[in-house]
């Protein structure tokens, strides 16, 4: 009886404290009290499943006339990828890319960067730049190309685009050395990551992942096609912006890889590495897995949980 009359001489104080403790749940939610942990909480250094890599190179493309795309955009869309990823990324790129990057973003621990002289890439080597680009400027080339590609997809006049996506396997097998006691490895696009946070590789069921080359790719032609057929043809087939390779095929992948451009520039062939994927894929289908999407950056998203 006097609990009662003591809440009803001061029910004006109560309902107070109730609002005010109503307030601070409403603040805690508001500020994310009971959200999920973040990204950076949830990397665990100690976890060798996957490993990433990634690269940039400024080949000029803020100067082209088709396909036209800034450095600031690039470096925009790759920092959606470092600061979300949950898992190790090495990043190569030169020294005033590095430096640039540093100026403007602040990075977590689980992103790592190297020089890309480190990687010995055939984008930096000499040789290779320099047939790619004599083929490409060659009438024997121009004349395997249709009018309307010829000068307007960049396969089909710059050499350094090509190599670029070439060294791809170049950057995988470096990654391999660095860190040789991971199950995969897998390259994804420095932009990778546009407008859509839901792009970035997270929780992936490891376990799903089969152990080969594993790519993406709109669909996968009845026969194969010659590499010739392919430069006919405008739309992609495969994509090349996520690869995810078991570690033992980082080696053959990267070989195979190399003896695939050697052969190219022998019989005056230039192309994307979206293109030599798919040659590689005829060559040795039992090596790979491929997934068929008609999204662009969806390969992910067959392994993840959520």
């Amino acid at each position: 009886m006097n609990y009662i009359k003591l809440i009803k001489k001061n029910k004006y104080f109560i309902l107070a404290a109730l609002l005010f403790i109503l307030f601070l749940l409403f603040l805690y939610f508001l500020f994310g009290g009971f959200k999920q942990k973040t990204y950076k909480e949830k990397f665990d250094p100690n976890n060798k499943d996957i490993i990433f890599v990634t690269a940039f190179s400024d080949i000029g493309r803020d100067k082209w006339s088709h396909s036209k795309r800034t450095n600031d955009q690039y470096f925009s869309w790759f920092y959606n990828l470092a600061d979300n990823i949950e898992y190790k990324l090495l990043v190569f790129i030169d020294d005033d890319i590095r430096d640039e990057l540093f100026s403007k973003y602040s990075f977590r621990d689980n992103i790592e960067f190297y020089n890309r002289s480190d990687a010995n890439t055939f984008l930096d080597n000499e040789t290779y730049l320099q047939r790619e680009q004599m083929i490409l400027d060659s009438d024997e080339f121009k004349n395997k190309i249709p009018q309307k590609r010829l000068g307007k997809a960049p396969e089909t006049w710059n050499a350094k685009y090509n190599l670029s996506g070439h060294s791809k396997v170049n950057y995988i097998k470096r990654t391999k050395e660095l860190y040789p006691d991971y199950t995969f490895y897998s390259w994804i696009d420095f932009g990778y990551v546009r407008n859509n946070i839901n792009n970035v590789p997270r929780n992936l069921q490891i376990d799903k992942i089969p152990p080969k080359i594993v790519g993406d790719a709109f669909y996968i032609p009845d026969k194969k096609l010659h590499e010739h057929e392919v430069l006919q043809i405008n739309n992609s087939i495969f994509k090349g912006g996520g690869i995810i390779v078991h570690k033992h095929f980082v080696e053959s992948f990267h070989d195979n890889y190399e003896q695939k451009l050697i052969h190219w520039q022998n019989n005056y062939i230039c192309d994307d590495d979206e293109s030599a994927f798919l040659q590689l894929y005829f060559d040795d289908p039992h090596s790979f897995h491929i997934i068929t999407d008609k999204s662009w950056f969806s390969i992910y998203k067959h392994f993840m949980s959520d």
